[in-house]
């Protein structure tokens, strides 16, 4: 498996690589327990199952021997106690590891963001006009979302991104929720052409 980049965090690490083996080979370089197993055969979508093995063949690369499963809301856990969260878009996946929680979200640049920004654009969030400011808004809300793990969290209300550009290396994000205010750090993979990656972490123990 080609590993195309490790990013450190504060507390933690992001791996992505870019999926050039078939679902023959990444079976392979995989042991799928008997609930792996079941799970895969409920993905028809060759990308899909291809995604799926791709993740595990990578932590069983990085090294994580810990189980991975899934909480009722479909997160990712692992047994170990690790934080863990897991992204993939197209050719790329990617995961990070951290001992505090975390997100992750990759996607690739597609025209038909600049029709659905208004749906999760926070109002002060007009700096961010093409395809590559909208998929880097949007992948930083998708990675928050992964962080909080509350279900209703509305996009373009309670998520807000502070002014970036599509080269910055690092972000700040606040969420409102219950009537609080919470910060949040971000980190983003931008050397990926045609992609862009964000991960998003709380600031209050792990500042930039």
């Amino acid at each position: 498996m080609p590993l195309s980049q490790t990013i450190p965090i504060p507390g933690g690490t992001a791996y992505l690589w870019k999926i050039e083996e078939t679902e023959q080979r990444l079976l392979e370089l995989v042991a799928l327990n008997v609930f792996e197993k079941q799970l895969l055969a409920e993905k028809k979508h060759p990308t899909h199952r291809q995604s799926f093995l791709a993740v595990r063949a990578l932590l069983a690369q990085v090294g994580c021997r810990a189980a991975l499963t899934y909480d009722a809301l479909g997160a990712p856990l692992l047994d170990n106690g690790q934080h863990i969260s897991i992204s993939h878009s197209q050719q790329y996946a990617a995961l990070v590891l951290a001992d505090h929680p975390v997100g992750i979200d990759v996607e690739a640049h597609r025209e038909k963001i600049i029709k659905i920004a208004p749906r999760f654009l926070h109002s002060s969030e007009c700096f961010a006009k093409s395809v590559s400011e909208l998929t880097q808004i949007w992948t930083a809300k998708e990675a928050l979302y992964k962080v909080l793990r509350t279900p209703g969290i509305h996009f373009a209300d309670q998520l807000q991104i502070a002014p970036c550009r599509p080269s910055d290396k690092n972000g700040q994000a606040q969420v409102f929720f219950n009537h609080h205010k919470s910060a949040f750090s971000l980190t983003f993979i931008n050397n990926i052409p045609n992609y862009h990656a964000s991960i998003a972490y709380p600031k209050s123990k792990y500042s930039l």
